[in-house]
C-alpha cells in the first residue's frame, strides 16, 4: 500500500468525502441559461453577479427571470473553507468545530474525519523517517485508538514487521491485533444469535412453564453459592417467591378466563335475541298471509274499490 492508497482507506474508512464547495446563488436569464455565483447588488435596473474565475457581471434587470439565493451560512462556509488549510489538522479540525456550533453534524464529523486522517499521515511520516520497529508500533497504537479501519491497522504493522518481526513492541501490537479481531468475531456472533432468536411464545397452562420470576432466580443464585442457614433460607424465599408468581399468574389466567366466558354469554344472549326477534317477525309475516288468504273475495274487491 503506496502513501496515496494510505490516504485513500484512511479518509474512506472513515466515511470521508469532503468538499469546500458550497451552493451559489443560482441566476435563471429569461432565454433559459443560469449563471451561478455570488449576487452582489440587485435594484430594479440592474443585478451583480459575481462569477468565480469571471469576475464582476452586471445584468439588465429585464433579462433576469428568477434568483435563486444561497443560503448566508452555506455563503459563510464557502468563504472559510477557501481560507482553510485542508493540508493542516489543527485548521481543519477549527473549521469542523465551527460547523459544529451551527448544528451541521454530518460536515462536522466528515471534516474531524479529516483531521484525523492527516494526523494518522504525519504519525506514519515520522515512523518511516525513524525507520524503528517501535515507532510502527507506536503508528498501529495510535490508529488503534482512534478507530481507524483495520486495513490502516494492518498496514502500520506489516511495516513494523518487515523491520523486526520478533521486537517486543511488534508482538504487543500483533497480539493486540489479534484480540480485536476475535472481539470482532464474538460480537458478530452474538448479533447474529439476536437475529435468530425465535419469537416469543405465551407459556401454556403447564406450571412447570410458569416463570417465577427475577427475584426467586437471584434468590436461587444467591442459594446455591451460600452454605449452612443462610442458604436454607434464601431457598425458602425463592420457594415463597415462586408460589407467590405462579399463584399471580394463576389469579390473571383464572380473570381472563372468566372474562372470556362472561364474552361467550353476552354473544350467545344477544344471538337468541337477534333469532327471537327474526322468529317473531317471520311468524307476524305468515299470520299476515294467512289473514289475507281467508279474506273473502268479494270483500277484498270492495276493500279495493273503497
Amino acid at each position: 500500500m503506496n502513501w496515496r492508497a494510505l490516504r485513500f482507506a484512511v479518509w474512506f474508512g472513515a466515511g470521508l468525502l469532503v468538499t469546500a464547495q458550497v451552493r451559489a446563488d443560482v441566476v435563471t436569464l429569461r432565454d433559459g441559461r443560469t449563471l451561478e455565483g455570488r449576487v452582489l447588488a440587485r435594484n430594479e435596473r440592474h443585478l451583480v453577479l459575481w462569477i468565480e474565475g469571471a469576475g464582476r457581471l452586471v445584468l439588465e434587470a429585464g433579462r433576469v427571470l428568477r434568483v435563486e439565493r444561497a443560503d448566508a451560512t452555506e455563503r459563510v462556509y464557502g468563504d472559510l473553507a477557501a481560507r482553510t488549510d485542508m493540508s493542516d489538522p489543527d485548521a481543519v479540525e477549527g473549521l469542523a468545530l465551527w460547523c459544529s456550533r451551527r448544528g451541521w453534524g454530518s460536515k462536522a464529523q466528515e471534516l474531524f474525519a479529516l483531521a484525523k486522517g492527516l494526523r494518522f499521515e504525519a504519525f506514519a511520516r515520522r515512523a518511516q523517517s525513524e525507520g524503528t520497529p517501535r515507532a510502527w508500533a507506536r503508528v498501529f497504537h495510535w490508529g488503534r485508538k482512534n478507530g481507524l479501519d483495520a486495513e490502516v491497522l494492518l498496514w502500520a504493522l506489516d511495516r513494523a514487521r518487515r523491520l523486526d518481526p520478533e521486537h517486543p513492541a511488534v508482538r504487543a501490537a500483533e497480539e493486540a491485533f489479534r484480540v480485536d479481531l476475535e472481539r470482532r468475531a464474538r460480537e458478530a456472533k452474538r448479533r447474529a444469535r439476536q437475529r435468530n432468536l425465535p419469537e416469543y411464545v405465551l407459556p401454556g397452562d403447564d406450571e412447570r412453564m410458569i416463570g417465577v420470576g427475577v427475584l426467586a432466580e437471584a434468590l436461587r443464585a444467591r442459594a446455591a453459592r451460600a452454605k449452612g442457614p443462610k442458604a436454607e433460607a434464601l431457598r425458602a424465599r425463592a420457594r415463597a417467591a415462586r408460589e407467590r408468581e405462579v399463584a399471580r399468574r394463576r389469579g390473571l389466567r383464572a380473570r381472563e378466563r372468566e372474562e372470556e366466558a362472561t364474552r361467550r354469554r353476552r354473544r350467545e344472549a344477544a344471538e337468541e335475541q337477534a333469532a327471537a326477534e327474526e322468529a317473531a317477525r317471520w311468524a307476524r309475516e305468515r299470520a299476515d298471509a294467512g289473514a289475507r288468504r281467508s279474506r273473502p273475495v268479494g270483500e277484498e274487491e270492495s276493500t279495493r274499490g273503497d
